[in-house]
């Protein structure tokens, strides 16, 4: 009888468990790749084991969106194979096309495993994880410690346990989802709000500040928001004090940080301070392209070995899939994903498209799928039940 019982336990955490294990591998490893040049595959292993399991798990009960990812995978090969100077190497690309379905199948996982009685740990496992990488972010800030910068010593920013600008952009905008709509689970929501605010401008990403725009236009635009005094006070000290602090501590940094974008700008125009080089990465992809393509890969696509990706997202995507694929993909991410969230939040879903537009790496990013995934689900299941949260 005990141990009967203690597997239900075990069954009750087990996605909370999963959700917090694979972080803090994902955490160790990062830190261990960029900044002790020690590569260890341990987060690609715990990952990989992970999307297989899922899928066992989760196949036979979603073998119709299965079979439209088995139809995206044959657009992927139509466009690989159809490329005009076809090498094996093209097919190394099968590893992105792994990256660009992992949401979906740790979706399905996570709210195959999640029952009424487990949600509430992993909102509570999702809480943690939020507030840890919160704090690395605010402590790598505060000592300026060198393993938690963004982006190295010559420019302003700071990404904790997380560091690569992407995942830290991201990241913050997964919080600020996640405070957002579960912002009646929280006692005093419009402090962590606070916070991940604090967290975006220490990050010192452009494309973390741009989501902040829509996020305010969301909340100004919005039915119930409302702004006491203290809250406005409390918002305003802390604004200042951080840009006060930013500029008192690291006005050496950030002479450094206007410097690149400067010199960015002389030498390549303003497009390109913008967008990081994007931009130039753009036009030499539709140099490369349109000599490898013939008319199928406009329509499946066909990536090349040889050639990264632009990192403008929707670029990216048809660069991958074509027209077709890319209609077949959004239209999945539509139907298993985004649809639950354009009710109530549509202006942050279109602020996080347009990030992903203009940054890249998001819809193929394994690392924010990890926390994107559980957060729909668990949005899914608390708006057909909001009482289901009540035991946090």
């Amino acid at each position: 009888m005990t141990r009967k019982i203690k597997i239900l336990d075990l069954k009750r955490y087990l996605p909370a468990i999963i959700l917090v294990a694979v972080f803090l591998v994902v955490v160790v490893n990062t830190q261990l790749v960029y900044y002790h040049s020690a590569f260890r595959p341990w987060a690609f292993y715990v990952k990989s084991l992970l999307l297989a399991s899922f899928f066992v798990l989760t196949f036979r009960k979603e073998i119709k969106t299965y079979l439209w990812i088995i139809l995206l995978g044959i657009c992927f090969l139509i466009g690989q194979f159809s490329l005009v100077q076809f090498e094996i190497d093209a097919l190394k690309n099968l590893g992105m096309f792994i990256k660009y379905i992992y949401i979906f199948i740790l979706f399905f996982g996570f709210k195959k495993l999640a029952k009424e009685d487990s949600l509430a740990s992993m909102f509570l496992a999702l809480k943690f994880i939020f507030l840890f990488v919160f704090a690395s972010i605010i402590l790598g800030f505060i000592f300026d410690i060198p393993e938690f910068r963004t982006y190295g010593s010559n420019r302003f920013g700071y990404g904790g346990v997380l560091s690569k600008p992407s995942v830290t952009t991201y990241f913050l905008i997964m919080a600020f989802l996640f405070f957002e709509i579960f912002k009646k689970k929280f006692k005093y929501s419009y402090v962590y709000l606070l916070l991940c605010v604090l967290c975006t401008l220490i990050s010192g990403t452009k494309a973390s500040l741009l989501f902040l725009v829509f996020f305010f236009v969301y909340k100004f635009l919005s039915k119930d928001f409302k702004l006491n005094r203290t809250q406005l006070i409390v918002g305003l000290v802390s604004m200042f004090s951080i840009i006060i602090s930013v500029f008192v501590f690291m006005k050496s940094t950030l002479q450094n940080t206007y410097n690149v974008f400067y010199k960015l700008y002389e030498n390549e125009g303003v497009i390109s301070a913008l967008t990081s080089f994007r931009s130039r990465k753009f036009m030499e992809a539709v140099e490369i392209y349109s000599q490898e393509w013939s008319w199928l890969n406009y329509l499946f696509g066909g990536k090349t070995g040889y050639y990264l990706n632009v990192e403008f997202d929707f670029v990216d995507l048809f660069i991958f899939f074509g027209i077709v694929g890319s209609i077949i993909y959004l239209w999945l991410y539509y139907k298993i994903i985004f649809k639950f969230y354009l009710s109530q939040y549509s202006i942050l879903i279109i602020g996080l498209l347009t990030v992903s537009a203009l940054s890249g790496q998001f819809f193929y990013n394994t690392n924010i799928t990890l926390f994107f995934a559980p957060m729909s689900v668990l949005l899914i299941k608390w708006q057909k039940n909001p009482e289901i949260l009540d035991q946090t």
